[in-house]
């Protein structure tokens, strides 16, 4: 490993911050940007890791340069993927333009003209409407629970959303006239206003007439008590509804499937689909553009250009 020796942190000679002290400032740094827990978790995480190793190579971060972020890529390459080192990576580019605009660093980020790693995209594994048929038709609308958990579903689907934001919805959300959803601010993302189909909005006028106002409190999604749902239990309940028709099922799995199928649609709009994602650029929505071959097939057989074409 390749090091040299550490240079004044803030220009002062006397002082070098040590490794405990900027994590500490960083992780300050992420809970102010209103980032969820799960996220500062996983950046502390991926700064916790390179921090462990400079501790075993008897170096700090003060005597972190470029040579040591590529020893360090080639020590964890082969023994994680390289999704994981590049997301890694993108922390340590986080984590120094932090110091460098708080003053805690005096030289050139160690992560300038670091590359990623290059990484072939795979395409996430996706439900069809078909497997999600077959849940619908398992589960018993007869009951509360039944009736509820087929509205949850459909939420997922029809909205495309998250499941924080299906946990925050109140009734008041639902807005039958203009046939949409509104996703309230939150911790971390902005509020928007999500398009509902015909279908989706029937069975939540059924369920709020015929269950919901039976019960106290104000999530539309809830329990028998008209208490709130924890994320545990909605992800629990969702992949419990797959199992038992040999569906694998989770919310997020519910809304990627569901942006995905929308994007592959002939005339679908993706900045249309990005609002209703909440995606902050199309770069991120581009990603739910997974075209296999099949599909390269049928579509170009729609638009050949041999068929303007007599031989």
């Amino acid at each position: 490993m390749h090091t040299r020796t550490a240079h004044p942190i803030n220009d002062n000679p006397q002082r070098t911050l040590a490794n405990e002290d900027l994590l500490q400032a960083f992780n300050y740094d992420l809970q102010l940007r209103n980032l969820t827990p799960k996220t500062i978790s996983c950046y502390l995480e991926r700064t916790g890791y390179f921090v462990k190793y400079l501790h075993h190579h008897g170096a700090t971060l003060a005597q972190v340069d470029r040579n040591v972020i590529q020893d360090y890529i080639l020590s964890v390459k082969g023994s994680v993927s390289d999704e994981t080192v590049n997301g890694r990576l993108r922390v340590f580019k986080v984590f120094w333009n932090f110091l460098l605009a708080e003053g805690l660093w005096s030289e050139v980020s160690p992560m300038k003209n670091v590359r990623m790693l290059r990484v072939a995209k795979r395409a996430k594994p996706v439900i069809s409407p078909e497997d999600l048929q077959r849940v619908f038709k398992a589960i018993d609308r007869r009951t509360f629970t039944g009736f509820r958990d087929v509205c949850m579903l459909m939420i997922f689907w029809s909205g495309m959303i998250r499941l924080k934001e299906m946990r925050d919805l109140t009734a008041e959300d639902v807005d039958f006239q203009g046939r949409r959803l509104h996703i309230r601010e939150g911790k971390g993302r902005k509020g928007r206003i999500i398009p509902l189909g015909v279908r989706t909005l029937k069975l939540l006028q059924q369920y709020l007439v015929r269950w919901r106002s039976q019960l106290p409190g104000e999530p539309l999604i809830c329990m028998r008590s008209g208490e709130p749902l924890a994320s545990r239990h909605v992800h629990k309940t969702v992949q419990r509804r797959g199992q038992r028709v040999g569906v694998k099922l989770n919310p997020h799995l519910l809304r990627h499937s569901a942006a995905t199928w929308y994007a592959k649609q002939r005339g679908s709009n993706l900045e249309v689909l990005r609002q209703i994602l909440g995606h902050s650029t199309l770069l991120v929505t581009q990603n739910y553009l997974h075209l296999s071959p099949a599909d390269l097939v049928a579509d170009h057989a729609l638009l050949s250009p041999d068929r303007v074409v007599e031989v």
